[in-house]
């Protein structure tokens, strides 16, 4: 496709099967619709989609979305999504069966209602070098990335910053799903509101959750309200290596479990100004190697091995970490 801007009004390019779509950059070509999908590619293509911007702008008739993936082989590199003027904004919609991929993809958008960077389904995606940017004060709930795939999601080298809703501002949100999560860097920021900052919430409904997170951050940031840069809820589990999760602002605590939730902390940083860790009575934490910085409540079983206070850096005990 040449430069210029490519205005499908109220209609959706559905994608063909070895048909590949390759602009001219993504500053240069652009595709924008005000129908609630801009890009679908259908289930069953083998296609590309490459180096161009797609937009979707609906005058906040409806809800939008500017790429929906349901093609398990589709490849996705170099592209811009920006979605706006929508009431539940999505940037990128996976529901494939199988791991579509997608390479350094820039998504961006703001909605009246609730707003996704990316929401994958099926069986999951294989995602490197994602950048995911939501500043909107209109919405009730901003999230950066939401995994409630049945599939095992590869999340590698993703970054975002989740900001402005009046009730959750979340990085990643794992629902009912276990994707190995690599070389990201999030941050959720309130910006003083009482709306809940969470970096990274881990969640379940009945379905294994079990997320594998290394090398990566998580900051929860300036909520009147709650700060947490890792939420674990139900009977999740996860397991959290070399990794850092700091929250700073009101109630800020950098891990918290609730109901029956598992997690396991190796070598890793955890830092909140009114508690390290905050656990219930039926949780499970294990920690090992890491720095905790901030009080520590422990409720359920909870083991420090080779662990120190972000403090005053003295060894802690094995056992409950206090």
């Amino acid at each position: 496709i040449e430069p210029g801007t490519f205005d499908l009004a109220g209609s959706t390019l559905v994608m063909r099967d070895f048909v590949d779509i390759s602009g001219s950059g993504r500053n240069s070509t652009h595709v924008q619709s005000s129908a609630p999908v801009t890009i679908q590619a259908p289930a069953g293509i083998d296609a590309e989609l490459r180096e161009l911007t797609v937009e979707n702008d609906r005058a906040n008739a409806g809800p939008g979305t500017g790429l929906l993936i349901q093609a398990e082989k589709l490849v996705v590199t170099l592209v811009n999504i920006e979605v706006e003027n929508v009431t539940t904004g999505t940037g990128v919609q996976i529901n494939a069966t199988g791991r579509p991929r997608l390479a350094s993809v820039f998504s961006r958008v703001s909605a009246l209602d609730v707003a996704f960077g990316v929401d994958i389904l099926g069986d999951g995606a294989v995602i490197t070098e994602l950048f995911v940017f939501i500043l909107s004060f209109s919405t009730t709930t901003n999230i950066g990335l939401i995994d409630r795939s049945t599939g095992e999601s590869v999340i590698d080298g993703v970054s975002g910053f989740v900001a402005g809703a009046t009730q959750f501002n979340i990085g990643i949100d794992v629902f009912q799903a276990s994707p190995r999560i690599s070389n990201n860097q999030w941050t959720a920021d309130s910006l003083g509101s009482p709306a809940t900052a969470v970096g990274l919430f881990v969640a379940t409904g009945g379905a294994v959750t079990n997320p594998l997170v290394r090398e990566s951050s998580f900051v929860a940031l300036d909520s009147a309200n709650q700060t947490w840069a890792i939420d674990m809820t139900g009977s999740s589990q996860l397991q959290f290596q070399h990794s850092l999760a700091r929250a700073d602002g009101a109630g800020s605590i950098g891990l918290v479990m609730q109901n029956t939730s598992v997690a396991n902390i190796d070598e890793s940083i955890i830092e909140g100004g009114n508690a390290s860790f905050r656990t219930a009575a039926a949780t499970s934490l294990q920690i090992g190697g890491t720095k905790l910085t901030g009080p520590r409540f422990p409720g359920g079983f909870t083991f420090c091995a080779q662990s120190y206070d972000g403090i005053t850096y003295v060894d802690l005990p094995n056992g409950p970490c206090l």
